[in-house]
């Protein structure tokens, strides 16, 4: 039985691996089938530290902690999966740079992003100047990454002013799933870092 598109993340201590896959259940355990093999073959069943399994459901992204047995002939047999839980997996306040581009005269802003999901995010922008942007255009956006940029697209759909920034939020619009799943790869390497984070305070 196919329990739909999923990713399995594989922590070798400080490099990551996300491979997408679909998962399969049989009588007493899991099986996960990547994508890409090539990807894959290139794990070191030794080197791993952590394993964890995100399942994408239509408007959540569920991550389990589980128990990776072995990895033969292309596939990953588990044996147990757990839930861990989350308040909200789906989207991480996050500080970051970001553009956004002004639909009529196509200037630069500079924006802070503070909320990073799957489907919207939330920034700020201080210049005065630059807090008319119009709610009904369609509006190109950039979200800078360390490593990474995303080019988006989408829809303010509300707005607040707080002191001297005003704060947005904008709902993407006819995204690419490449474009979405890069942003999911992000949001899963922050989330481990931030628990990663924890653990160690503690």
């Amino acid at each position: 039985q196919a329990m739909g598109l999923s990713s399995l993340i594989i922590s070798c201590d400080e490099d990551l691996t996300i491979l997408e896959g679909t998962l399969i259940k049989l009588e007493n355990f899991f099986v996960f089938k990547p994508n890409d093999i090539s990807l894959a073959e290139r794990i070191e069943m030794p080197d791993i530290t952590n394993v964890e399994l995100v399942i994408k459901d239509i408007n959540m992204l569920n991550y389990y902690q589980i128990e990776l047995e072995d990895f033969i002939d292309d596939r990953f047999y588990i044996s147990s999966i757990k839930l861990i839980p989350s308040t909200n997996t789906f989207n991480l306040l996050w500080d970051l740079d970001g553009i956004i581009y002004h639909p009529v005269n196509g200037k630069e802003i500079p924006m802070r992003i503070t909320r990073l999901g799957g489907d919207a995010l939330s920034f700020s922008i201080c210049d005065a100047q630059d807090m008319d942007i119009p709610y009904y255009e369609v509006l190109r956006a950039r979200v800078i990454f360390e490593d990474h940029v995303i080019d988006i697209t989408g829809n303010i759909v509300k707005s607040y002013d707080l002191g001297p920034y005003r704060y947005f939020e904008l709902c993407y619009t006819d995204i690419l799933e490449s474009r979405r799943d890069a942003i999911y790869r992000q949001l899963f390497r922050k989330q481990i870092e931030l628990r990663k984070a924890i653990s160690e305070f503690r």
